[in-house]
């Protein structure tokens, strides 16, 4: 469901992001669609443009669809579902969160190792953060791929159980 890329982020990038999420809603938009929602490269909005944002979405030397920072409580979850398109991956911050692969009933722990995952989402998942500390966080940047680059090797070369 999950693999690591060659794409990396410089860890004092990612501090400096988390820094700033307290200002966004559980979910944040980074960036607009140029054309199909799904299928066409999608372009950063001009609050963002010169941030640390930019900065990280820029390391992924690919066409991103939409890119979004999304942020889930402590004891939180998402609903189980399957997305149209597929998704690049990067933890941000968390303590005990995870994807999960509601398919294969493989859990896949989300840590800030300043790197991009490629994720299968057309299978059915959720993410959650059982964090016990009130003020647990997990925040993730998700990013649809843009039809331009959609390729999936047969096995999850790299990755185990636990996502590392």
């Amino acid at each position: 469901m999950i693999e690591p890329t060659e794409y990396t982020v410089d860890k004092n990038l990612i501090a400096g992001a988390v820094s700033s999420i307290d200002s966004f809603d559980t979910k944040q938009t980074l960036n607009r669609p140029t054309g199909n929602f799904f299928y066409d490269i999608w372009t950063l909005k001009d609050e963002f443009k010169n941030t640390v944002w930019e900065d990280i979405l820029s390391t992924i030397k690919q066409p991103i669809g939409e890119a979004r920072i999304i942020t889930l409580e402590s004891g939180t979850n998402y609903y189980s579902h399957a997305d149209i398109d597929d998704r690049w991956h990067l933890s941000l911050e968390g303590n005990q969160s995870y994807l999960i692969d509601l398919e294969n009933k493989t859990m896949f722990e989300t840590v800030q190792d300043g790197c991009w995952y490629l994720m299968d989402a057309g299978k059915l998942h959720t993410a959650a953060n059982f964090g016990q500390d009130s003020v647990s966080t997990d925040s993730r940047i998700m990013s649809g791929i843009s039809d331009q680059f959609t390729s999936w090797s047969s096995s999850p070369s790299g990755v185990s159980e636990h996502g590392h």
